[in-house]
């Protein structure tokens, strides 16, 4: 058997983290690697997930530190918002050799390949996932149970994420406002139910999504809207007699992204967005320090001044909010909470009143201490579509060898297990006798 080449490339959207690395041990680089659902991984990512794989000790030089914890720190890249490490040390003590790094899978551009009979030994043999739990509804990784593995990967029986309660009647239903928040409290938003009815001019008019329509195989004209369709507000389902059991009947439409620029200006494989009229959309100053806390609910306890709420504007941000932004291609917009890194927002000149918000910053009823159900994916105030990842079809571009396979494998899979939840969805309303 030929030995496993060590050497992987590395790189964000703007180039600045580029490097050549090696994996830590003789094992292939994403050989074991799994998917971590933790609150914190959320909340200083903006997604509904991560994945790192383990390497020897990089080159920081240019990038931003963020301390998760005490011994714990995260890099990103302070231009475009990528995240790249993470290093751990098993105690205050530890010599930096014995510092464990590790790189976040979605810039690994290039991993070579050990073949052996037909299989990648140095790709994992199953999905696996941490601190699913900490969801409360499952996250992700009800749509990664035991994904369908490329073929260069040995079919096996992968780790089921645990039995969670996937229901959307919580506490958060019954809300008016829903809060969000970056890991460090840098970044927070106050988010409000959409105008009603969805005609109402309140309500921006845009062009349709990839993730509802394939640009590679829609006419542009149809993309368009002519009928300005307000595609992103989605009307809950009736009961037996018609009526409604929510007090608000709409949710936005959220869905999951796997192109190359979210994948490069993220780290990761999967990027959850919720698509928010501006309008809608607060940023929440609060008179305590920045940074000291993630937690929204003790930022409001009794006692401590009322926190100024700003109407979003890109072009009057508050002085003393700390969102970069990043110009990934033309007229299109990222940001990113400059002291933790976590993706906030994507916007464009083409629709500027439709802003995507990341989901993993989105904090639910449970997470704020109210009891309740509300969970990771946010089923009080959004509708997931299950039809399709945005840009499937980008999930190896730019990468070659086990990089390619890792991700076209992840991204099939997360697409055949949304696939199953959507033709459910279907035969569900076609029983009802209603389009789905």
């Amino acid at each position: 058997m030929a030995a496993v080449n060590t050497t992987v490339t590395i790189s964000c959207h703007c180039g600045a983290a580029r490097q050549t690395l090696a994996p830590r041990g003789s094992q292939g680089v994403l050989s074991d690697t799994s998917f971590c659902h933790c609150t914190t991984c959320r909340r200083t990512t903006g997604l509904l997930c991560t994945s790192y794989a383990p390497v020897a000790a990089p080159s920081i030089a240019g990038l931003e530190g963020y301390a998760i914890s005490p011994t714990t720190t995260a890099y990103f890249c302070s231009t475009c918002g990528c995240h790249i490490f993470r290093v751990r040390r098993p105690a205050h003590s530890a010599t930096a050799e014995n510092w464990e790094w590790e790189v976040a899978t979605g810039i690994i551009i290039d991993a070579p390949e050990e073949e052996d009979e037909g299989k990648s030994s140095n790709l994992p043999t199953q999905w696996r996932h941490q601190h699913v739990q900490d969801t409360q509804d499952g996250g992700l990784a009800i749509w990664l149970p035991n994904a369908s593995t490329p073929a260069l990967l040995p079919p096996t029986t992968a780790t089921r994420a645990p039995s969670l309660s996937a229901k959307d009647d919580d506490d958060d239903a019954a809300n008016d406002t829903l809060l969000a928040s970056c890991h460090c409290g840098s970044i927070r938003l106050r988010i409000t139910r959409p105008a009603v009815p969805p005609e109402s001019p309140l309500n921006p008019d845009s062009g349709y999504p990839d993730l509802l329509l394939p640009y590679v195989s829609t006419p542009a004209s149809t993309i368009a809207n002519p009928a300005r369709e307000r595609w992103y507000l989605r009307r809950r389902e009736q009961d037996v007699n018609n009526n409604y059991k929510y007090k608000h009947i709409y949710r936005y439409l959220a869905g999951t992204c796997a192109c190359q620029t979210c994948r490069l200006t993220s780290g990761f494989e999967i990027q959850t967005w919720a698509f928010i009229p501006r309008r809608n959309i607060h940023l929440v100053s609060h008179p305590s320090s920045p940074g000291t806390s993630s937690s929204l609910s003790k930022d409001e306890k009794k006692g401590e001044k009322e926190p100024t709420v700003t109407p979003l504007d890109f072009t009057t941000l508050p002085r003393d909010t700390p969102l970069r932004q990043y110009e990934s291609s033309p007229g299109r917009t990222r940001d990113f909470c400059a002291r933790c890194g976590a993706t906030v927002f994507w916007h464009d000149t083409f629709r500027p009143d439709l802003i995507d918000v990341s989901v993993g910053l989105l904090s639910s009823a449970a997470d704020r201490g109210k009891g309740g159900d509300g969970g990771a994916r946010a089923q009080g105030w959004l509708e997931w579509w299950t039809g399709r990842v945005s840009f499937f079809e980008e999930a190896g571009k730019g990468r070659t060898g086990a990089a390619k396979a890792w991700g076209e494998g992840v991204i099939r899979a997360l697409e055949e297990g949304m696939g199953r939840a959507h033709r459910a969805s279907e035969q569900h309303w076609e029983a009802k006798g209603v389009d789905a």
